[in-house]
């Protein structure tokens, strides 16, 4: 069931320290980007605006109108930085993982291997066409998603009007929406699944044309001899056990933290609250890396069974 993850993980053996190192630095300089210069013209409203008070703490209208255009430029920012930097940089951490899963060194500046003159372009193409597929998308789910709770309820309502009141905010809908929600999460990963692929063949072949690259990923996704549902399945299955055990993890942390504060010592308790929290964050982060490492094997597995190099 995991052998994807199992093969990632022994090809990369020696490199995933590297290339979780370079993915946690390159997370803080995504968030740094997206942060600085949205929060500094936010800041700037926000000054405008306080200062702009009267004595009352009533502010001017002209500090109102400026906080209202600061929050704007904010948002564009964000925006812009978010298709034109942090997205560019996000292939870069590809190529960490796409390295490892090959046996290679990852290197640190391939994080910015696709704001290289003749691949920027190109990629910021790709990038456009696969926000519009992403949108639709989670537009399509959502309606879905939403169309299935009202008809849920509405069918609760005309069985029982009684025990669908008693039952509001209870556990039984919350299993029904968690249910739904899978059922939805399904063809979204899948469609993940789908356009990871078409990334990986842009980072092998950035100068071909981008239909060709939805083409190629298409046939490694569905005609591979690894199936790309089985590999969904296999994930899905990974997240749930792993969200099982911190579930367990966090359910003891709190007992035992609990514990120590009310009746031993507030500072043991502090820091065994914190030392299973660095835990959890160590699984979690585990559970990322692995099934995206799953999902570079799967590539290369399927790439290399229908396109054989010579």
């Amino acid at each position: 069931m995991f052998k994807l993850h199992k093969d990632y993980f022994r090809n990369g053996r020696g490199y995933h320290f590297k290339t979780i190192l370079f993915s946690f630095l390159s997370t803080l300089i995504l968030a740094a980007v997206l942060l600085i210069l949205p929060a500094t013209s936010l800041l700037f409203g926000f000054g405008i605006f306080y200062n702009s008070q009267d004595f009352y703490g009533n502010p001017s209208n002209a500090g109102i109108i400026l906080l209202i255009i600061s929050c704007i430029v904010a948002f564009i920012l964000y925006c812009l930085l978010s298709i034109f930097v942090l997205l560019p940089l996000s292939h870069g951490i590809i190529q960490f993982y796409k390295n490892t899963d090959l046996g290679k060194q990852p290197r640190f500046r391939d994080l910015f291997t696709f704001f290289k003159k003749g691949k920027y372009t190109k990629t910021l193409k790709l990038i456009g066409l696969l926000l519009i597929i992403g949108v639709s998308l989670d537009l399509i789910i959502t309606f879905i998603y939403s169309s299935i709770s009202i008809i849920y309820n509405l069918f609760m309502h005309l069985l029982d009007p009684t025990y669908t009141e008693m039952m509001k905010d209870s556990i039984i809908i919350s299993i029904v929406q968690t249910i739904v929600m899978i059922i939805a999460y399904i063809p979204i990963y899948y469609l993940m699944i789908y356009l990871m692929n078409v990334i990986l063949v842009h980072i092998d072949q950035s100068s071909l044309p981008t239909s060709k690259k939805f083409s190629i990923a298409k046939k490694i996704t569905t005609k591979g001899p690894n199936s790309a549902w089985k590999l969904l399945f296999a994930n899905l299955l990974y997240f749930v056990i792993i969200f099982v055990v911190i579930s367990i993890i966090s359910i003891i942390a709190a007992m035992i933290v609990t514990f120590l504060i009310q009746n031993l010592s507030t500072i043991v308790g502090i820091i065994l609250g914190v030392l299973f929290g660095i835990i959890t964050l160590f699984i979690s982060t585990m559970l990322s890396y692995l099934t995206s490492g799953s999902m570079v094997n799967f590539y290369h597995k399927n790439k290399n069974a229908l396109y054989p190099t010579e």
